[in-house]
């Protein structure tokens, strides 16, 4: 069994919360550190009896992980592609939704008429997720809050 892992995707490891990013190295040190603390939760609020066979051991966690697309143990491995970088400028929904309001800004305000399209593209509500939207929901709940 390999010491590294790669994450493919973001990776919360239970209990001992910590955070991978794609592209950063995992340890098998902090599954088996996320299975001990889970072992160790579970067995001071169940009894000692179902404690460690309750939860997943360090190996299942890994290898679920991998057979989900979300772990490798090629350092070489290829971001999951929901998580590869876009390059500056690329076009994005929105970046066309920003375009839309411009461009009808642009006609109403020289009194020309406005394709039916270009309003309904132009009111769309497209949110877009911020790297520094430090954890806040959609509701605007941060994360952990209520």
């Amino acid at each position: 069994m390999p010491d590294q892992y790669k994450a493919l995707t973001v990776i919360n490891l239970p209990f001992s919360e910590k955070l991978f990013r794609p592209g950063e190295m995992i340890s098998f040190e902090d599954f088996e550190e996320s299975a001990a603390l889970a072992a160790a939760a579970v067995e001071d609020r169940r009894g000692e009896d179902e404690g460690a066979s309750a939860v997943a051991s360090a190996q299942e966690m890994v290898a679920a992980l991998i057979s989900g697309g979300s772990l490798s143990d090629d350092p070489e491995a290829a971001l999951h592609p929901d998580h590869i970088p876009r390059p500056p400028g690329e076009l994005s929904l929105l970046s066309i939704s920003d375009n839309a309001k411009a461009l009808l800004a642009q006609l109403e305000a020289s009194g020309q008429p406005v394709p039916v399209e270009l309003r309904s593209l132009a009111e769309m509500e497209i949110q877009a997720v911020r790297a520094s939207d430090g954890g806040v929901a959609a509701n605007g709940v941060p994360k952990g809050g209520s």
